[in-house]
């Protein structure tokens, strides 16, 4: 995962995360704290990075999409074939 896109993935799971603790604190009447940000990872935190991962892979399929269509190299455009059929076999394994 490149630098800038496991960062984004950092907030937007300390996001979800954030959320939790606060609705669980606002049921409980009170501040559950780290607890609730741990029972957040344990319950959801799975489910949170394959579904952040396949949204991704949706993300480089479309810019993928983008280059193929200004590329006119054939040994690029060949590559490129390969990199799309290597993002949806992935994608593919992430949705077993």
């Amino acid at each position: 995962m490149k630098k800038n896109r496991f960062k984004k993935y950092l907030q937007d799971q300390m996001e979800e995360a954030q959320k939790y603790k606060w609705l669980e604190s606002e049921k409980a009447g009170r501040d559950l704290g780290e607890k609730a940000i741990s029972d957040w990872v344990t319950k959801f935190g799975k489910k949170f990075r394959k579904k952040w991962e396949l949204e991704d892979i949706e993300e480089a399929k479309k810019e993928l999409q983008k280059v193929k269509k200004k590329e006119t190299d054939s040994e690029c455009l060949a590559l490129l074939e390969h990199v799309q059929e290597m993002l949806e076999e992935v994608e593919e394994m992430l949705e077993e």
